[in-house]
């Protein structure tokens, strides 16, 4: 609901400090930038890495993104930065779009949302997805059935 300002009950201040979301990482895709997503569908380990390409400008933990998956593009969730991928570079697709410029959640937020996939045994990307609101993927939805 918001944090209230003290001694005054009803007047919402903004909230600062350790939830204030962390300053963006700068696209380094002149040497190479992955990013780890976990994807918003039922699969388990569906944690996938993709090139930042020069056009999606800064990204930082927790950007929902829409990224290729099959035939068709999926909501995902920035959780690792990276320069070195785990896989052949090759095979590597390009991250499609930022849907928002500000991060979803923090890295205090993700280790929640890695406990709670752990304990349910449940995909990462579902369980950021169910835990957001939902209008932080309504862009994607619009996006992918070609309403725009």
């Amino acid at each position: 609901r918001g944090d209230h300002a003290p001694g005054q009950p009803g007047r919402l201040t903004q909230r600062r400090g350790r939830d204030a979301p962390p300053p963006p990482i700068p696209n380094r895709t002149g040497s190479g930038a992955y990013a780890r997503v976990a994807v918003a569908r039922p699969l388990r380990g569906a944690v996938l890495t993709y090139a930042v390409p020069a056009t999606i400008g800064e990204l930082t933990l927790g950007h929902v993104v829409l990224v290729p998956l099959g035939s068709t593009g999926e909501t995902g969730y920035v959780i690792e930065l990276t320069s070195e991928p785990e896989i052949d570079p090759a095979r590597i697709k390009p991250l499609v779009r930022v849907v928002d410029p500000l991060p979803a959640f923090d890295a205090r937020q993700l280790e929640f949302f890695r406990w709670i996939a752990e304990y349910y045994v449940a995909p990462l990307g579902m369980v950021i997805h169910t835990a957001l609101p939902a209008t932080s993927t309504l862009p994607i939805w619009v996006y992918q059935s070609g309403l725009r």
